[in-house]
């Protein structure tokens, strides 16, 4: 398909099937890899927020994650 010859609405359906597509594929990689690992998805998010960035407190991942304060203290202090 020629990019110049596409209107806008097809590139805004084409983004939204992507972006689509795209999150799909990264919750079943999530999944596979919580599988591997023995975690949750939400485990998987604070993994994932503690590789993007580095050192960050139990109450930043709670708040990144919707999670009350109790419940990341939690999942930090349970055994591997």
């Amino acid at each position: 398909m020629n990019m110049t010859n596409l209107h806008k609405n097809d590139l805004v359906k084409q983004v939204n099937k992507g972006t689509r597509e795209y999150g799909l594929s990264t919750d079943l990689f999530h999944h596979a890899v919580g599988e591997i690992f023995s975690v949750d998805g939400t485990d998987m998010e604070c993994l994932g927020l503690i590789f993007f960035k580095g050192m960050t407190s139990p109450s930043e991942l709670a708040r990144c994650n919707g999670l009350p304060s109790g419940a990341a203290m939690g999942m930090l202090d349970r055994p591997a």
